[in-house]
């Protein structure tokens, strides 16, 4: 097991997608939904280019407090927390078709040879996000692959640079993985 020195560390990383429905061909061929998970290195994950910054945001919880007397006054015995939720929210620095397809929720999956689209005529799009997240010494310090909803929350301001902003809400998957180092 790699070990986490415990040190200051700037975070940044490396996000890809690979949409519900794809077919991929690793670790065997399949088509990509909640149960079905590509291997991070398949080589039909989308790339979302350059990361400026990010943040997760673990948030929602419902506290449950379980009272118990002892002998006879009730203390607080335990707390079960139910519907949790984590949010990758990140700033792309390339406007990808991906980008495009997610913001305008495109009717159809968007590629560099795509022409016209239907905006409006999609869905927001789920699939499976793959973070590699390195340290200022280029070191890998976590990676991890989770089902998710994406979505495009912005970033295309009118003459400025393109920084398209993305939204992940981490759906539940058995095969929901993550790793501290290589």
């Amino acid at each position: 097991m790699p070990e986490l020195v415990q040190i200051p560390r700037v975070l940044s990383g490396n996000i890809r997608f690979f949409r519900e429905g794809a077919p991929y061909t690793r670790p065997t061929s399949g088509i990509c939904g909640q149960n079905a998970k590509p291997d991070g290195d398949d080589p039909a994950y989308i790339d979302l280019g350059p990361i400026e910054d990010g943040e997760l945001e673990f948030s929602g919880g419902t506290d449950y407090e379980i009272w118990r007397p002892s002998p006879g006054r009730l203390l607080l015995w335990d707390v079960i927390t139910t519907k949790e939720k984590w949010t990758l929210r990140f700033t792309a620095l390339e406007m990808s078709p991906l980008a495009i397809e997610a913001l305008f929720r495109a009717g159809s999956n968007l590629s560099s040879l795509s022409g016209q689209f239907n905006p409006m005529a999609g869905s927001i799009r789920k699939g499976w996000l793959h973070a590699q997240l390195y340290d200022q010494d280029d070191n890998l310090v976590l990676t991890f692959d989770n089902w998710c909803r994406l979505k495009c929350t912005g970033g295309f301001r009118l003459g400025e640079i393109v920084k398209p902003t993305f939204e992940a809400l981490m759906l539940y998957s058995q095969h929901n993985t993550a790793l501290i180092g290589s």
